[in-house]
């Protein structure tokens, strides 16, 4: 008579050889992601470095600390940062400052949330955002920004979104 129950032994040592492949196959993974992840890091550091001596300057000014842009939008907070630091900044200072001053975000990656909407509020028509050139920007002047009176001071950047939300709201829905 046969014995057809499992070999359980057998079983339980061919798990554990496949377990340590798999454990010998995530260490080279992982020590393979860590060393491309510090690599992006450099690179990242890098091309937001100030590339001139005068920018150097610019990258040691302290970032503020508080709760001045807690109430304000990502575009907002943007935007009084950089008139309030009046000198062209570097993406990364520039989310490091909207961070330290209290901007409210449930971003995983505040560096790339700032950089796209830095990107798309330098595209709006009167936007006195304006890239210097990679990975630096600055606030310009309403006497040189083109089309500057479309652009809004801080005080005015909540009315114009209430404004906006007052008159959606009056605009009936497909549904009701």
């Amino acid at each position: 008579m046969m014995n057809h129950e499992p070999d359980y032994q057998q079983w339980l040592r061919r798990m554990r050889r496949e377990r340590d492949e798999w454990r010998a196959k995530y260490k080279e993974a992982k020590t393979k992601f860590e060393a491309t992840q510090e690599i992006v890091d450099a690179l990242e550091r890098l091309l937001n470095e100030p590339q001139s001596e005068s920018e150097a300057e610019l990258g040691s000014r302290a970032v503020p600390s508080g709760s001045q842009y807690a109430d304000l939008t990502m575009p907002d907070a943007i935007r009084e940062f950089l008139r309030a630091s009046g000198t062209p900044r570097a993406t990364r200072e520039i989310a490091d400052g909207v961070l330290a001053g209290g901007l409210k975000t449930n971003s995983r990656n505040i560096y790339t949330s700032v950089s796209s909407t830095l990107s798309r509020i330098s595209r709006m028509a009167g936007s006195r955002v304006r890239k210097v050139r990679r990975g630096l920007w600055e606030l310009q002047d309403p006497e040189n920004a083109a089309s500057a009176g479309s652009e809004l001071e801080p005080g005015e950047w909540g009315r114009r979104d209430a404004g906006l939300a007052e008159v959606l709201g009056q605009i009936p829905s497909r549904s009701g």
